[in-house]
């Protein structure tokens, strides 16, 4: 059986990584100095395929099911940890708006692309915490009852796309290529 609290949380820990990097980007955007464009889209390359369309797709499908069996009591955390999937996506595509005229030498592009960044940054380390502290423990208790199987195929059917293992591949090895770059320290990739 698929450790689905577990591979969310390992997943968390990667992201966690990542954040670090965008730390180290906006310290140097602080400093006045711009990271190359081609940095600035690996990182958000990864908060797209990695974060969004990997990460969020299993979040999601585990929504889905808990919605479905879980007492109405769990919908209104659900609809947040949604309306925050739906914020965070809004960043990052006003990001990938701004890196041009960051590229381009904009300086009020540069505070915007900042700005963004930390907000992206808080927003996104708030959420983890949150799934942390009160979607980790449903989801626990949801593989341990009857009728789980439905959740962790789901899981499995997300995971075993071809596509799913580059994305995490190509992602994790982006972070650490940038993170030895930017003397961030992360994990091993797992």
């Amino acid at each position: 059986m698929t450790d689905l609290a577990g591979t969310l949380q390992q997943e968390h820990l990667t992201i966690r990584d990542s954040l670090d990097l965008v730390g180290a980007l906006v310290d140097a955007l602080d400093r006045g100095v711009v990271p190359p464009a081609e940095d600035l889209n690996a990182v958000l390359d990864f908060m797209d395929n990695f974060t969004d369309r990997s990460h969020r797709a299993k979040e999601e499908a585990v929504f889905s099911e808990l919605v479905r069996t879980s007492d109405a009591s769990v919908r209104p955390l659900i609809h947040r940890l949604e309306v925050e999937h739906a914020r965070t996506r809004q960043i990052v595509s006003a990001l990938h708006a701004l890196v041009p005229r960051v590229e381009g030498g904009d300086p009020r592009a540069r505070q915007d692309f900042e700005m963004y960044l930390r907000s992206y940054r808080m927003r996104t380390r708030d959420h983890i915490r949150e799934e942390t502290r009160h979607l980790m423990p449903l989801v626990e208790s949801a593989t341990r009852s009857p009728g789980h199987e439905r959740m962790v195929r789901e899981l499995g059917r997300i995971e075993g796309q071809d596509s799913e293992e580059r994305i995490l591949r190509r992602s994790r090895e982006a972070i650490q290529r940038l993170a030895s770059k930017y003397s961030v320290r992360v994990r091993d990739a797992a």
